[in-house]
């Protein structure tokens, strides 16, 4: 069995910067306590994936830091650390602070161990709450996909893929799923793994198992219909598999339940809670 970590919607804000939605913890504390308790309690994991809004619409600088952040944990832990971009990132700013490159339009990879396949796709689709695949980059996944249809694979994305439980968010999923589905049927992929929801959703559809993991910064709580409750909450993922099984442990090292921000989706407007 192997075991890798995500860690999903980490929304790092710039010096000075206000943290997002009311927070009463710095994210980069929060994103510390969650390295230091997987240094204590996995020595063994394969990788580490950060899918998505790494920074809360920062700057090149921002991305600089992140890096550097990274770069130590490599080397504490042992292990690679590979991220993604979410709606929140600023890909210019991050391709010039992270990767010292000149910008591009999109950025994904895949990475190939012995026995898995990982492919870490870009969904952002500029700053819009729903994710996208461009026809480049499904073209592209779809090659690779062709090249061995039997070794597991694990796709990661920042936005959910389609599924029944995450359909009353449908404003916040991949828009050309179906397209996805398509291509990757049938290919051996046992788990698409996402985040952008800031809560967890398992989906099992189309034979591929889909799960999306709550945020190391935020939690995002749904069961009002009235209002979205934001609460101060650290999490992160657990992932074990091997070429015919995955499962996922949530980690929370901590849960709120007093809100820290609520939005009233009747007045459109974000209302900070009396004590």
């Amino acid at each position: 069995m192997k075991k890798i970590i995500q860690i999903s919607d980490l929304h790092l804000t710039s010096d000075g910067q206000l943290d997002a939605y009311n927070q009463k913890t710095d994210p980069y504390t929060k994103l510390q306590q969650i390295f230091d308790d997987i240094a204590l309690k996995y020595p063994d994991i394969e990788l580490i994936a950060l899918t998505g809004d790494l920074i809360h619409e920062g700057v090149a600088s921002d991305y600089t830091r992140l890096k550097t952040i990274i770069d130590t944990q490599k080397e504490k832990l042992g292990v690679n650390i590979h991220v993604i971009l979410g709606n929140h990132d600023r890909t210019p700013a991050f391709f010039e602070g992270y990767l010292n490159q000149a910008p591009q339009d999109e950025y994904y990879y895949v990475i190939k161990s012995d026995t898995t396949s990982y492919f870490f796709l870009d969904t952002k689709y500029d700053a819009n709450e729903q994710g996208m695949l461009s026809s480049k980059q499904l073209a592209w996944l779809q090659e690779e996909l062709d090249k061995d249809t039997t070794t597991p694979k694990i796709l990661f994305t920042h936005h959910p893929i389609y599924g029944l439980s995450v359909l009353h968010r449908n404003d916040s999923l991949i828009i050309n799923s179906d397209q996805l589905y398509e291509i990757i049927q049938n290919k051996n992929v046992i788990g698409v793994l996402s985040g952008h929801l800031h809560f967890t959703t398992t989906n099992y559809y189309n034979n591929i198992l889909s799960i999306t993991a709550d945020s190391s910064a935020y939690h995002i709580d749904l069961t009002d219909q009235r209002y979205a409750s934001f609460k101060d909450s650290i999490s992160y993922n657990v992932i074990t598999f091997n070429e015919h099984s995955l499962g996922v442990e949530n980690v929370y090292l901590r849960y709120d339940a007093k809100p820290c921000l609520q939005y009233s989706f009747a007045d459109n407007t974000f209302t900070i809670p009396n004590d």
